[in-house]
């Protein structure tokens, strides 16, 4: 009969340290760190949920510009005040979309941007709301989505006081909820990224037949971002290896026919600012 010798304490001690490290390690220690959860916002035609899965134009560029660096991602839709703060935790390795300020430059560390942006504001067919200055919107009632950067002539309006009154919503879905607001009369124009307001009212139409929008930015197009979270292991590496990559999907035309697939069609000129 073979006889078995007793485990020395030396050898149960490797044991249960290999039992514990396995049990409690993070998912993609064995993996390489090749595994990174993102966070986005409902921010369509870019982000957004389709039968319970997040797509859209920046979604499929993200999505490829990663698999590209040799990474799979899992990307989660959430209120935008909540996605910033759990990148900015390090609970999430990267954001998008978002605009640079001088607070978020605190949080992130930001590549080269992926794409653009232009806000206007909705407004019912029936009203003029034409603007040269804010204050000639001042008998008007304003919705605004949280947590957004504003620009500057708008942030300087909200600041002195000038509207009517202000509706801040914060939700999965701000917009579609402020275009509801507008078309009911609840407000009287609503700022937001052109694309996504046409977005919302060719999804649900006829509903916002009677919006339409002042196709006047307010305040400059400006540069949208993905960035990575301070406090994500090797985040200066990874914006590195995402500007490479990013590169090469501009100069390949990839960039152009995802986001032109969704009806956005970027292209780089010295006029596009970081607010």
């Amino acid at each position: 009969m073979e006889k078995h010798l007793p485990a020395s304490p030396l050898n149960r001690l490797i044991l249960i340290f290999w039992a514990m490290l396995f049990t409690f390690a993070p998912p993609n220690l064995f993996a390489g760190q090749k595994s990174l959860p993102l966070a986005t916002l409902e921010l369509p035609p870019c982000n957004y949920l389709k039968d319970g899965k997040p797509v859209g134009a920046s979604v499929e560029f993200v999505r490829e510009l990663f698999a590209r660096m040799g990474y799979e991602t899992t990307i989660r839709i959430m209120p935008f005040k909540r996605g910033k703060k759990a990148t900015a935790e390090g609970k999430y390795a990267g954001l998008f979309t978002i605009v640079k300020s001088p607070e978020r430059l605190k949080h992130y560390y930001y590549p080269n941007p992926i794409t653009v942006n232009k806000n206007v504001f909705f407004k019912r067919k029936e009203d003029d709301l034409s603007w040269d200055t804010m204050e000639d919107l001042k008998d008007y009632r304003l919705g605004l989505s949280e947590g957004y950067s504003l620009p500057p002539i708008l942030q300087a309006a909200i600041d002195m006081k000038i509207f009517r009154s202000i509706d801040t919503l914060s939700s999965q879905t701000p917009a579609l909820l402020q275009l509801r607001k507008l078309a009911k009369k609840r407000i009287d124009f609503f700022m937001t990224e052109m694309g996504e307001g046409i977005f919302y009212k060719k999804q649900f139409a006829p509903e916002f037949d009677s919006i339409d929008f002042n196709p006047k930015p307010v305040g400059p197009v400006k540069n949208w971002y993905f960035v990575f979270s301070k406090r994500w292991p090797k985040a200066r590496q990874l914006v590195r290896q995402f500007n490479v990559e990013l590169e090469k999907m501009i100069s390949e035309g990839r960039q152009k026919t995802i986001y032109g697939k969704y009806g956005i069609f970027w292209e780089k000129t010295d006029d596009i600012k970081d607010w």
